[in-house]
Order: structure tokens, then C-alpha cells, then sequence
């Protein structure tokens, strides 16, 4: 597998567990309101781990009704 999706992978899940002991040791609002606003990105980042390694990513098609 790549080497760059690895380290990528890794580094990513190493943010998130550090933002879940932040969670747990800064319990002030304001702390845990950056935390909650760097976590809304976590979706974006985990599915765009794909372009990594050589794959496009998938996107989410709606359909369209016939109004």
C-alpha cells in the first residue's frame, strides 16, 4: 500500500485521539467549541484519503425529482 496513505492515515488518527483526551481534560466551553469545530472536518478528511492513494473519491449523487 502507499507509503504516503499510510503515514496520512496515521497521522490522522493520531489528531483525533488527541482531540478526544483534549475533550476530556479541557472541559471549558470555549476549548471544547475549537474542538467540536476541528471535528466537523473529520468526514472531509477521512474521504479524501482516497486521492492518496490513486483512487477518485466518491461523491454522493441526489436524485432529482420530476416536479
Amino acid at each position: 500500500m502507499n507509503n504516503r496513505y499510510n503515514n496520512y492515515v496515521d497521522a490522522i488518527n493520531k489528531i483525533f485521539e488527541y482531540l478526544e483526551v483534549m475533550k476530556k481534560e479541557y472541559d471549558d466551553q470555549d476549548n471544547q467549541n475549537y474542538i467540536m469545530s476541528i471535528e466537523e472536518y473529520k468526514d472531509a478528511i477521512i474521504s479524501n484519503a482516497v486521492l492518496l492513494k490513486g483512487e477518485k473519491p466518491q461523491q454522493k449523487v441526489e436524485a432529482l425529482g420530476n416536479d
